[in-house]
């Protein structure tokens, strides 16, 4: 049961708020985010805001800073450039709006 069951669906008002907090809570209770940065990096920026705008946790690895997730980010086939992004396993390349939101809906 979804800890936000106060609402009554039967106003399509709290129907819509009843999907929005749905998926939220999906989103926050069963996929695993990744996202694998550099300080510097404006899309990197952005792509930090995407996910923290939307109260989506995630977790953020410098790859300047941290070699293992360097490693691990050339495993996931990302040789090159940031930022990368893996939702619940699916890697994302580059600052992709459209590619998260698919890959959160899934």
């Amino acid at each position: 049961m979804l800890p936000f069951s106060v609402f009554s669906s039967e106003s399509g008002k709290n129907a819509k708020w009843i999907d929005f907090f749905t998926r939220l809570y999906k989103i926050c209770t069963t996929l695993q985010i990744e996202l694998y940065s550099t300080s510097w990096c404006g899309y990197c920026k952005k792509a930090r805001r995407f996910f923290r705008s939307r109260g989506i946790p995630f977790t953020e690895y410098d790859i300047e800073k941290d070699k293992n997730a360097a490693r691990r980010k050339k495993e996931l086939g990302s040789p090159k450039g940031v930022p990368f992004v893996v939702i619940d396993g699916q890697g994302i390349q580059g600052y992709a709006e459209a590619a998260y939101e698919t890959a959160l809906n899934r």
